[in-house]
């Protein structure tokens, strides 16, 4: 709700236990659901996902896991959940190098 207040956009990973089906999917494969916040309005977003590249993991594992996340896994599913739902302004392959 804060990120429409203050009219900006937003890009973070979803935990691999959240998943909503697909309303629609995009061009480039990513696609749309709709979430439901408890206590807040409903609101669109788009999903992208991805798998970590081998290489990248293996960088990532030198840093220490938190309670919040873990050891980066090359064969584990990612997902970004993004407000920006128009692919051709902002293509998967873009988003998810932002948080790779």
């Amino acid at each position: 709700m804060l990120v429409h207040q203050r009219q900006a956009q937003a890009l973070a990973r979803l935990k691999i236990n959240q998943y909503t089906p697909a309303s629609r999917v995009l061009s480039d494969g990513s696609y749309l659901v709709t979430l439901h916040p408890v206590g807040l309005p409903e609101v669109q977003v788009r999903v992208i996902e991805y798998h970590i590249e081998p290489h990248t993991a293996e960088r990532l594992a030198a840093f220490p896991s938190s309670q919040t996340s873990n050891h980066a896994d090359p064969h584990q599913l990612h997902r970004l959940v993004t407000t920006l739902l128009d692919p051709q302004l902002a293509p998967a392959l873009d988003a998810r190098r932002l948080l790779s």
